[in-house]
């Protein structure tokens, strides 16, 4: 059915890789709609009684804005904690999932090397990986639409 050790393994990720597509997706909407109750708290005392290393190393200079928020929670610890387990997981699974499922024997006596076996897998997680990437993106974008205007309108009718 399928040509290439890729293809296979892409395949094989399709179902798990909707499930994190969906993950991904409601994390970034769930994060967007936590801010406006975020936003009515005092911030800024907070984040005075924290070490200047952990401002920076978290991001978290500008948490009293939005953006802040986003950039300190989103993109410095949640997603690439998500990005890395997904990763793991995968590459985990790389050989020891094509053995599990009995597959590794078929696909190691085809006339293939081994190098390229690995190779194609990886090629394949990496491809996973970007496929989230611009799941995150399209997510970040559409609540990013849906979002701003609903707290602008906010904003404006107190």
């Amino acid at each position: 059915m399928f040509t290439s050790t890729f293809a296979r393994s892409l395949h094989g990720m399709r179902r798990g890789l909707i499930g994190w597509s969906i993950g991904v997706t409601l994390t970034v909407a769930v994060m967007v709609t936590i801010w406006p109750s975020m936003e009515s708290m005092d911030i800024d005392a907070l984040l005075a009684q924290y070490p200047e290393p952990l401002k920076e190393a978290f991001n978290v200079a500008d948490y009293g804005t939005g953006t802040g928020f986003l950039n300190g929670e989103l993109f410095s610890i949640v997603l690439p904690a998500i990005f890395a387990v997904y990763a793991i997981g995968r590459g985990a699974r790389l050989v020891a999932g094509a053995e599990q499922d009995g597959l590794l024997e078929l696909v190691a006596v085809t006339p293939t090397t081994r190098t390229s076996i690995l190779m194609q897998q990886a090629a394949a997680m990496v491809t996973g990986v970007c496929v989230l990437g611009v799941v995150l993106w399209g997510a970040i974008l559409s609540c990013s639409a849906v979002a701003v205007p609903v707290f602008e309108r906010r904003d404006l009718t107190g």
